[in-house]
């Protein structure tokens, strides 16, 4: 067995909801995944936050999910909906059956 496949095989614990996942709405699916909302303090210090050139201020979402689970895996600029709440796909990886997707949403005020 390669390292590949025991990552494979490790999806289901890491996406157990009595471990790190929860049921949430991607797009339309319900599937598990977790979800990362840096704090504002974790964005500072990251550069999790970002303001783009008009001056708007946004947060940055990960989803991490297995990728067999959605429809399609999302591109770069599209609409995502997260739990109901619209955000623009900045990336998505998908990588040994894992998909993480980076969304971006505009925030009023400071970030």
């Amino acid at each position: 067995m390669t390292f590949k496949d025991q990552i494979k095989l490790d999806l289901p614990i890491f996406l157990n909801l009595d471990e790190f996942a929860d049921v949430h709405n991607l797009n339309g699916t319900e599937c598990n995944a977790v979800i990362q909302a840096p704090t504002a303090r974790e964005s500072f210090m990251t550069s999790g936050s970002h303001v783009v050139d008009d001056g708007i201020n946004g947060m940055s979402v990960f989803v991490h999910c297995r990728s067999e689970d959605l429809p399609e895996l999302p591109h770069q600029g599209n609409v995502f909906m997260l739990d109901g709440e619209p955000y623009i796909v900045y990336q998505c990886v998908e990588e040994d059956g894992m998909a993480s997707i980076e969304l971006r949403a505009e925030t009023r005020g400071f970030v």
